[in-house]
């Protein structure tokens, strides 16, 4: 027998084992889960050491039902805001519908914190508290942008469901199929109320304040965005090159000059040189310089200035509300009020 006929029957014994694998534990001895309890909307999660996986769901009601679950001893875990969890271990049977019956008590230290001052909290305060909370729970992925946006996914029967929270209030933004958390990424448009979402080399924006979500042209992922001078585009900035998009025509354009950029007036720019753009220092008589360097540079005089250097990286670098420089490096951040 040849060696390639062996790996190949090999090959369909493999595949052969793996369906006969599936269609034991998840279709002729899955058993159906039903969890009921004393409140709404509430996490849970199944841990296997045999699996060496989670199996999360989120209850919208206090009644909900999981089929085609892999007969296997599991930690349950139920969780909820302001409850403490509830931690079991639960023994699934093959075939077999089993009924969870559970009572969340509510967390005294939480009650005990929120009653210490009669005095009104304001609305940063009450979404500090929020943010606090929802820092513990069980999402797939979770992103505090460390003012007033807050993101985080559930996943549920391979799909993956994005949401936007609010002090008051949760929205759905969209859902897509199950993917690797390393390949998502939500990235700010600083100074907008938009957000980048990259999935692979998909990419969507997402505007909190009109709630629009829709996909974009480029296929590079996003690192970040920032506004623009124009208020109808806005630069996006890749781990290649950046590129200026119209909200309007739904069209981004390819930035030649610069790999990163932003635009302080019609006349005045900032621009990121770093010590691999060997073409560009040339061109711009700038051979010594060896650090990461922002140029400030007047269109009118094409006069050219130093403005900041650095031997790290430059994540980002943006301007703020007050027209302040924000210079991100390994997420510490400088402001520059003189530039």
């Amino acid at each position: 027998m040849s060696n390639k006929l062996l790996a190949a029957l090999i090959l369909v014994f493999i595949f052969f084992i793996l369906i006969g694998w599936y269609v034991y534990f998840f279709v002729l001895y899955g058993s159906t889960l039903v969890f009921q309890g004393n409140v709404e909307d509430f996490d849970i999660r199944l841990s296997t050491e045999k699996l060496k996986t989670d199996f999360q769901y989120n209850c919208r009601e206090n009644i909900c039902s999981y089929q085609k679950v892999p007969p296997f001893l599991y930690t349950l875990t139920i969780s909820k805001d302001w409850f403490e969890d509830y931690i079991s271990q639960i023994e699934v049977p093959k075939n077999w519908e089993t009924k969870i019956v559970f009572s969340l008590q509510e967390s005294v230290e939480l009650q005990t914190v929120t009653t210490l001052s009669d005095e009104p909290k304001s609305t940063q305060e009450l979404l500090e508290d929020k943010k606090l909370r929802l820092k513990y729970r069980n999402f797939y992925l979770y992103y505090d942008f460390k003012d007033q946006w807050v993101f985080y996914m559930r996943d549920y029967q391979w799909k993956l469901f994005l949401y936007h929270d609010l002090v008051d209030e949760e929205r759905l933004v969209a859902d897509f199929e199950k993917v690797w958390k390393d390949n998502i990424r939500i990235s700010p448009i600083h100074g907008t109320t938009k957000f980048a979402l990259s999935i692979w080399w998909q990419n969507s924006l997402f505007d909190i304040q009109t709630r629009q979500y829709r996909g974009i042209d480029l296929k590079q992922q996003i690192l970040y965005g920032k506004k623009w001078i124009d208020s109808d585009e806005i630069i996006l900035v890749t781990e290649v090159w950046s590129y200026i998009y119209n909200l309007q025509k739904y069209r981004s354009e390819y930035f030649v000059l610069f790999h990163d950029f932003v635009y302080i007036d019609n006349n005045t720019l900032l621009w990121l040189i770093v010590p691999t753009d060997t073409k560009r220092k040339e061109n711009l008589s700038l051979d010594s310089a060896v650090w990461n360097t922002l140029y400030r540079y007047d269109m009118e005089t094409q006069g050219l200035r130093e403005v900041y250097a650095s031997p790290q990286d430059i994540d980002q670098f943006y301007l703020d509300s007050k027209d302040d420089l924000i210079i991100d490096i390994e997420g510490n951040t400088k402001r520059l009020t003189n530039y």
